[in-house]
């Protein structure tokens, strides 16, 4: 029982997911590259379109892109917010130099 259900789970994760990945590019025009790739980097990337993980390895490169920019707006919201800190700190520096 618990197994049919495992794979009525994985059947409508799988069409949520070929749907998200049909409305993506629909609204995104595609362009191409082409990138070498280590032999390794390589293997890594069709064990997972064989895996079936992704249908592509387009699609894997365009999931780690996006990875990698959400990353950098996270590491760029730190620094912003260190920055501040260390301005709001010698400000208050300032004052308890000043009394």
């Amino acid at each position: 029982m618990s197994s049919a259900m495992d794979q009525i789970n994985v059947l409508n994760f799988d069409l949520v997911h070929m749907w998200c990945i049909f409305e993506a590019s629909k609204s995104l025009k595609m362009t191409r590259q082409s990138i070498t790739l280590t032999k390794p980097n390589n293997e890594w990337l069709k064990s997972q379109v064989i895996s079936e993980e992704y249908s592509s390895k387009s699609e894997i490169n365009n999931h780690l892109i996006r990875r990698a920019r959400q990353h950098q707006i996270e590491i760029d919201n730190v620094r912003t917010k260190l920055i501040q800190a260390e301005k709001s700190d010698l400000q208050i520096s300032k004052l308890m130099n000043y009394y």
